[in-house]
């Protein structure tokens, strides 16, 4: 339940270079994530969540993009699209952390971001429930 060091690393170069990080405000990565950001005193964040608000918000100073799709149902998986086409529309770049082998919207998330011809980074935490850790 810890970022693995080459994913801390990867958000402490982009902190260091000041850029602006986007997150979701899902359990799970997305909130160890706000989480890192939030103790490195880390500002330049964004927070996108579905429905009305955002879900997760480690720091209230941050900027909120919750992402309201009244037209499907609350909690499918159209509803929670919305918001990951969001992101990857205002991302110049991806971070995709793949748990043993990743969900379905993970993948489409990277899928859009390739279609877009943005840089994307997979890191590959856990495959088959054995401890895995790389880069792809």
């Amino acid at each position: 339940k810890q970022l693995p060091k080459s994913i801390k690393d990867e958000l402490n170069t982009h902190m260091k270079n000041g850029n602006k990080i986007i997150v979701g405000d899902a359990p799970g990565i997305d909130r160890q994530v706000q989480n890192y950001l939030k103790k490195n005193n880390y500002s330049n964040v964004e927070i996108y969540g579905p429905g009305k608000k955002v879900r997760y918000n480690a720091n209230k100073k941050w900027k909120t993009n919750p992402i309201d799709a009244p037209e499907f149902e609350e909690g499918s998986k159209e509803w929670l699209a919305k918001k990951d086409i969001a992101m990857t529309k205002v991302a110049d770049i991806g971070l995709a952390v793949v748990l043993d082998e990743g969900a379905k919207a993970t993948r489409k998330n990277v899928e859009r971001l390739i279609e877009q011809n943005k840089d994307v980074k997979v890191y590959e935490l856990s495959k088959n429930g054995k401890k895995f850790d790389k880069w792809n």
